[in-house]
């Protein structure tokens, strides 16, 4: 009977470092899925050089009024240092 006790918690083992295992990578791909999403640059509402009237945003409609770009959904370009 002894060696059946012995059998079980060695079967017990694997399960649990399978389950750590599992529980890692399901941890990590959630890490880099975050880090991925974050990464992704906002994609402008609108085209700048278009007509931003037709835009749905109030913003890009009161800055086309004005005869300029809205820079909330527009920010300018960042010079890269050299």
């Amino acid at each position: 009977m002894v060696s059946g006790i012995g059998e079980q918690d060695e079967q017990e083992r694997k399960t649990m470092k399978i389950v750590k295992l599992l529980s890692v990578l399901v941890c990590a791909s959630v890490l880099m899925a975050g880090v991925t999403w974050a990464a992704d640059e906002k994609k402008p509402c609108c085209d700048p050089k278009a007509d931003s009237l037709k835009c749905e945003c109030a913003c890009c409609k009161k800055a086309a009024e004005k005869s300029k770009v809205c820079k909330k959904c527009h920010p300018p370009a960042k010079k890269k240092a050299q």
